[in-house]
């Protein structure tokens, strides 16, 4: 009988075990989120650089989804298609391939928050010119750490010889994506931003929970009859 009761608990351990193992995947997530955010996203450093010579953004993309694509961590969280460059074009802006939304907050792959607006806000979360970052946007896939020039999108006045570079070592909003210009035979690393991502995290499932429910359940009534057995058995008055 304790053997059972020992099979259950362990049954239902394992059930909790496995819903965490099966949500965190390989990657450390953040250390906690924000009140409310159910969802976040991860910025990163390309290792890889590119002139900016291209004015089509899924030259761009593809250096960051083929990053992505050969990390099992990072595609494990999020397929390699769901993950783009901060980078604008004369007929793309990142604003809408690489959105950043209020109440999703952004963490770099040292589980380091960058920036987060609550949902209630009317700014993003990166792409606002008045906040300042958390944490510099500054580590690659691998958690190495670039200070450093990254190609973020075409400087207009000179458009198509210059482009606008970023600093990801800064916590300022604005040197964080425009901080000067060079010229776009220049080789740089990109941003990369993953869509949002579901926290990993979440409440066990009603099924592990009645599970977890039932084997204390039967351990409990194993034992009240055990103590009913061991009872003295009273006489009746005649």
């Amino acid at each position: 009988m304790r053997q059972s009761i020992a099979l259950l608990a362990l049954a239902a351990s394992a059930a909790l075990a496995f819903r965490g193992s099966q949500a965190r995947a390989d990657f450390i997530p953040p250390s906690s989120f924000p009140a409310g955010s159910s969802q976040y996203e991860i910025i990163f450093v390309t290792t890889a650089t590119t002139n900016a010579e291209s004015s089509n953004i899924s030259t761009y993309d593809s250096i960051v989804q083929s990053e992505v694509a050969s990390d099992p961590t990072l595609n494990g969280l999020l397929p390699s298609s769901k993950w783009n460059a901060i980078v604008s074009t004369p007929t793309t802006s990142a604003y809408s391939t690489a959105p950043s939304l209020p109440g999703i907050p952004v963490y770099n792959t040292l589980g380091q928050l960058v920036a987060y607006t609550p949902k209630s806000s009317s700014e993003s979360p990166l792409y606002s010119e008045t906040l300042t970052l958390s944490h510099a946007p500054d580590a690659d896939i691998n958690g190495n750490l670039f200070d450093g020039q990254v190609w973020v999108g075409p400087y207009y006045p000179y458009l198509p010889t210059y482009f606008y570079y970023g600093d990801s070592g800064t916590t300022n909003p604005v040197d964080f994506l425009y901080e000067g210009v060079a010229p776009e035979q220049n080789t740089f690393p990109l941003y990369g931003l993953s869509g949002p991502i579901n926290d990993p995290s979440p409440s066990p499932e009603p099924a592990t929970i009645t599970l977890l429910a039932s084997s204390f359940a039967v351990a409990g009534g194993f034992g009240l009859r055990r103590r009913w057995r061991r009872l003295p058995q009273s006489t009746p008055d005649c």
